[in-house]
């Protein structure tokens, strides 16, 4: 659960320049930034373990598409409802494991 979650998170902060949430300015220079670390993640051994699995695997050519907002494979990432979701299951995540960090 922990690293299928923090996929997603990669996911979300990649995009997040230019994401209904982010009530700034959309900012393609820093979409391209996150963008380049996204897939710096990707090719590293942490993404690596995720190449091989179905639900992950689309993703990879997103650091690859050049306005993924207007993308038909990537259009529910910029729903302000899968960002809520995915803050949902952080929160859960975080209320879940939070007691095992502070028992000694």
């Amino acid at each position: 659960m922990c690293q299928k979650l923090e996929f997603y998170l990669r996911i979300f902060f990649a995009v997040y320049p230019v994401h209904p949430f982010n009530t700034a300015k959309p900012d393609l220079k820093l979409l391209k930034k996150e963008m380049d670390a996204f897939k710096t993640f990707l090719e590293s051994k942490s993404g690596e373990q995720f190449v091989n699995t179905t639900e992950f695997l689309p993703f990879y050519a997103l650091p690859f598409v050049p306005d993924p907002t207007k993308s038909q494979a990537f259009k529910n990432l910029f729903n302000k409802k899968w960002a809520e979701d995915l803050r949902g299951k952080l929160k859960i995540f975080i209320g879940h494991n939070v007691s095992k960090l502070s028992t000694p």
